[in-house]
């Protein structure tokens, strides 16, 4: 869901503006060192200023990797960390075929990462970096660690012609003898689904010269092509910039958080919200409802302790 102004600002001012009208106080640029409990059950945090802050519950909501300290009050509370791992982040594709295509989509692909059995099948969009879409953020969802621990090097085919199969795809260029013979071979098939600047990269990393006609495409070129479109091989060489991932795998267990409050099953008084938790969904917009849906339980829980 997005604001009718189409802008993030709008949701920042409506949520600051509401803290501002009910009186809440916002702290910010003042970090937290540590958080502390007393005898009696309070919590203690103690913030970069020098001051402290006395609460009778605290929420944790922290957000991913880029902010650890709610990892580190997690575990200082004997809480069990998931190891972090960016996810929902696209591909660093540095290829010759891929140049001057900026821009171009394809509503229907399979990415299969080779070695992991790793494979998703949707819409992909070129970039002047490499390849994104819902098909290469579903991957990164779904390998996040062991795209990972790969160190985001790692090989991948791309099927341009959605499920069919290279024997599938070679009968329908071998069948473009009889229908277009005349036609050359870098104009591209009718409705095929290809965008024509795509197709004619392809055939050219096919070896096949712009001048070539159906009729005269050779067994050898045609069976190039065929598997150019049905299982191009890339090399992935790194991820999207640092910061630009969307989205943070791991985070505090959920099997020590209780979900109808968000307190935790081993401290009283610890609730946690967001990405903070090991929660990560194959789009941003799961994401987000999960961040609002666990911060306003979370949130409703700790005033119903403090008041």
């Amino acid at each position: 869901m997005f604001p009718t102004t189409d802008r993030s600002q709008t949701v920042i001012e409506c949520l600051t503006g509401t803290a501002e009208k009910l009186g809440v106080e916002v702290k910010t640029r003042c970090a937290v060192q540590s958080v502390d409990r007393t005898e009696d059950g309070r919590w203690i945090l103690l913030l970069e200023d020098g001051s402290s802050v006395s609460a009778a519950a605290i929420m944790v909501a922290t957000g991913g990797i880029r902010t650890p300290i709610g990892a580190k009050i997690a575990s200082a509370f004997g809480h069990t960390v998931v190891e972090a791992a960016p996810s929902l982040f696209t591909f660093k594709v540095p290829d010759r075929r891929f140049r001057e295509l900026s821009g171009v989509s394809v509503e229907n692909t399979t990415v299969t990462v080779i070695g992991e059995k790793m494979n998703e099948a949707g819409p992909l969009l070129i970039t002047h970096w490499g390849v994104s879409g819902p098909v290469v953020l579903k991957l990164s969802a779904r390998g996040a660690r062991e795209l990972q621990d790969l160190d985001y090097q790692f090989t991948i085919h791309i099927n341009w012609c959605g499920g069919s199969s290279l024997q599938e795809i070679d009968e329908i260029l071998q069948g473009q003898r009889e229908v277009s013979p005349k036609k050359r071979v870098h104009s591209g098939i009718q409705n095929f689904g290809i965008p024509s600047r795509l197709w004619q990269s392809l055939a050219a990393a096919s070896g096949i010269q712009t001048d070539v006609t159906w009729s005269n495409l050779s067994k050898e070129e045609r069976k190039r092509f065929a598997r150019e479109l049905t299982a191009g091989e890339f090399s992935v060489n790194g991820q999207s910039l640092n910061k630009d991932e969307f989205v943070t795998a791991g985070g505090v267990s959920l099997k020590e958080v209780n979900f109808k409050t968000m307190e935790s099953r081993l401290v009283s008084g610890l609730y946690f919200g967001g990405e903070v938790l090991d929660i990560d969904g194959v789009t941003g917009g799961f994401n987000f409802q999960s961040a609002w849906t666990t911060g306003r339980i979370a949130g409703e829980s700790v005033a119903s302790v403090s008041s």
